[in-house]
């Protein structure tokens, strides 16, 4: 519900400004009416997101209108994009990490997020990194292709994370192939690992 609300605010936004452009008919859109509304809404001091927001919406109205044959496909040839600043990452309050580090019982679930919380490293990375992926000696796993970039790296972890490390790889499967693994499978799957964080969060 608070999708539609939001698209049907952008839409009316959209259509009234529009309306005083001088245009009748929706047929007549061009691109610089889609750019004098995204400068009128950068104009009013919207907030990146917003903006962008606003104008995704507009650009699947005219999606549609394309799809009806009301208007010719060059409007989405080059589309208007809003640079949106990078979000720097919220680090944990401190006191709330010793708090969630003191319910996790289970070594491989410690191991897990300690690995997770002094790498950087994604979830998806990590489920998916072997046991000869890393290297003990020099506190580090190797990344052979990075989940969003596609590209390699090397992630570095702390000594509490070593620690926790080598606890889990004492007690664990050795036939298994990846790092950490559910019970009967091959890997830990996203789901599981997310159901088992909530689990400790709300522990917590």
């Amino acid at each position: 519900p608070n999708t539609l609300r939001a698209a049907a605010t952008s839409m009316r936004q959209f259509l009234s400004f529009y309306r005083k452009t001088g245009k009748q008919h929706i047929e007549q859109m061009t691109r610089a009416e889609i750019e004098a509304f995204t400068e009128d809404l950068q104009d009013r001091g919207l907030k990146p997101n917003t903006v962008s927001s606003r104008l995704r919406t507009v650009y699947a109205f005219v999606r549609f209108l394309i799809e009806g044959k009301v208007l010719g496909y060059e409007l989405l040839e080059r589309r208007i994009k809003i640079r949106l600043p990078d979000r720097l990452p919220r680090a944990i309050n401190p006191e709330d990490l010793k708090q969630l580090l003191s319910v996790i019982d289970q070594v491989r679930d410690r191991a897990l997020t300690l690995l997770l919380l002094r790498t950087g490293m994604r979830i998806g990375e990590l489920l998916h990194t072997k046991v000869h992926d890393v290297d003990l000696n020099n506190h580090r796993i190797l990344i052979y292709q990075a989940d969003k970039t596609g590209v390699g790296r090397v992630a570095y972890y702390s000594d509490d994370a070593k620690e926790a490390l080598l606890s889990w790889l004492r007690v664990r499967n050795t036939f298994k192939e990846t790092l950490f693994y559910g019970r009967g499978r091959s890997s830990l799957s996203y789901e599981a690992a997310r159901c088992m964080f909530n689990k400790y969060l709300e522990k917590a």
